[in-house]
């Protein structure tokens, strides 16, 4: 399974404490904290661990994303996230220009941060629609990345096929993770990303979806391959 090692920078130092303690997790650890956005960047050539995550919770400007670019382009490993005090679709589409991997409002939850950056680690790209369009946070996958089994419609990742073709036997998530070696929790969080793609409620309804379109995941596994 992939770790994070994550980079926080922006906000006083109690707030980068506080934000430690709810992004840290069997999956990510905090490598290090750095006031902005540049100090943490030139962190990234003295720390003793790879880093591939950067949640930046600073107010943004046009310097902040200057940074982001060369960051997204000097380290294309470290995937930056966003928090913002007000999501516009301005703010969106630089957001995409530059290269950033995430960005929401930074009154998100606990609980959809540390999803948010569960998913950034599969290689998902999270990015907050502005209100005016839905006020939902949307998903894509990253943009170099292959596509799975095309023909029965949404782009699944190798290990978003797994899952559903565990679904489709009946395996429950404690199984589904012991079997695939992850954490439950990891599980769930890839569970939520397929129900979504294809467009189902639960679990029952995804097993149907799969018998429906003939899914099989050594047919997704072969054209990942190729």
């Amino acid at each position: 399974m992939r770790i994070g090692h994550l980079i926080l920078s922006g906000g006083n130092r109690l707030y980068r404490e506080a934000l430690r303690q709810v992004v840290e997790s069997e999956s990510v650890s905090v490598v290090g904290d750095a006031p902005s956005l540049i100090e943490a960047a030139a962190m990234l050539k003295s720390v003793d661990r790879s880093v591939n995550l950067m949640v930046c919770c600073e107010p943004i400007g046009s310097h902040e994303w200057t940074v982001a670019q060369q960051i997204a382009t000097d380290f294309p490993e470290v995937a930056v996230i966003m928090l913002t005090e007000r999501v516009t679709s301005e703010g969106l589409k630089q957001a995409v220009k530059v290269g950033v991997r995430g960005f929401v409002p930074h009154d998100i939850s606990p609980a959809a941060l540390q999803a948010l950056l569960c998913l950034i680690l599969v290689d998902e790209n999270i990015f907050a629609a502005p209100a005016g369009l839905s006020g939902a946070i949307a998903s894509t996958r990253a943009p170099d990345l292959s596509p799975v089994y095309e023909d029965i419609g949404p782009r699944l990742s190798a290990r978003e096929a797994q899952i559903l073709s565990c679904i489709q036997k009946g395996l429950p998530n404690k199984v589904i993770a012991r079997d695939l070696d992850m954490p439950e929790a990891t599980v769930k969080v890839h569970l939520k990303s397929v129900l979504r793609k294809i467009n189902v409620q639960n679990r029952t309804q995804a097993a149907i979806w799969a018998m429906k379109h003939r899914y099989d995941h050594g047919a997704a596994r072969a054209v990942a391959a190729c």
